[in-house]
């Protein structure tokens, strides 16, 4: 790949970005009235959060796409449109619906919620940028791709425990001065 065709991979990031913005809010939102639904009405913070699965099968299919394509080295275009363009779309979706769930449990910090899970993923990427061209150049620049989609894949995977038990979680932190904010509010 010349320059010019590595900057396009800003491209396919960004139209990501855009598309996950835009749709991982309201299909959270979507999924979690059907769960309410389902669950006769009764609404629990957890039922936003198989929202993640469509992305998380997405960001899969776009990772081996990116990796392979890379590694192969296909057409600049695939490897933007559908690796990065993928790549986008998580670091979008996935924040959204986690930040959305940590509100939907603790609103009295949202804020601070907020900030930290933003924090967090711009510490992330940052971080990225030490050593993913070390990285690329001695293993091959599908090796960056494979690490950046482990960290994806825990956070996914980490979703399933959250499903399933956030709510006793969240049962221990009942007490605690977080929920004692509300209260004053």
């Amino acid at each position: 790949m010349n320059p010019e065709q590595v900057g396009y991979l800003n491209f396919g990031m960004a139209i990501g970005l855009i598309i996950g913005t835009l749709t991982a809010g309201p299909l959270s939102d979507w999924v979690a009235q059907k769960l309410t639904k389902r669950n006769s009405g009764i609404w629990e913070a957890e039922m936003r959060l198989p929202a993640i699965l469509p992305y998380a099968v997405i960001i899969t299919v776009g990772t081996i796409i990116a990796a392979v394509g890379l590694q192969r080295e296909w057409h600049w275009a695939i490897i933007v449109v559908f690796g990065f363009g993928t790549a986008g779309m998580m670091l979008s979706s996935l924040p959204t619906i986690a930040i959305a769930y940590a509100v939907d449990c603790y609103r009295p910090v949202s804020g601070e919620i907020m900030v930290v899970g933003t924090f967090i993923k711009n510490v992330a990427g940052f971080s990225f940028s030490y050593w993913v061209p070390t990285l690329g150049l001695t293993q091959g620049f599908h090796v960056p791709v494979l690490v950046w989609y482990a960290f994806c894949l825990l956070a996914f995977l980490l979703t399933i425990p959250i499903y399933f038990w956030g709510k006793r979680l969240r049962m221990l932190t009942r007490k605690s001065k977080v929920h004692q904010l509300e209260e004053i509010m």
